[in-house]
């Protein structure tokens, strides 16, 4: 006998979000976060890529410089924000490590901040 998806979400609840895909499979993850957040499945794959140091959006693990998105609709979800790889922020120019550059919401589209991360930044 298998439990109902509403219950087992309930149950995800009292776990921490943050520990919670040790424990789940990916696909259970996304569900959840679909669920709790009321995110696209998009955005909801793009914070379990996050999750282990991967690109929000190709999943490729990120390395010492990455580009990070700050906008008001990701951090009412979850209070983080995207970090997207060297390959994927090519089109979020010009690059500046250390400063803040105006761009669109990579989940909105709206006017947001990027800031472009490195280890001397």
């Amino acid at each position: 006998m298998e439990l109902p998806i509403e219950l087992i979400f309930f149950i995800f609840n009292y776990l921490d979000y943050d520990e919670l895909h040790n424990y789940i499979s990916k696909t259970k993850f996304i569900k959840y976060t679909i669920f709790k957040y009321k995110v696209n499945e998009s955005y909801a794959l793009g914070i379990y890529n996050n999750t282990f140091n991967n690109c929000f959006l190709c999943n490729t693990q990120l390395t010492i410089s990455y580009l990070m998105n700050f906008c008001s609709c990701c951090s009412s979800i979850l209070d983080k924000y995207p970090m997207i790889c060297n390959i994927c922020s090519k089109k979020y120019e010009p690059k500046v490590y250390g400063s803040l550059v105006h761009a669109k919401c990579i989940n909105c589209n709206k006017k947001a901040i990027h800031l472009n991360i490195n280890y001397w930044s």
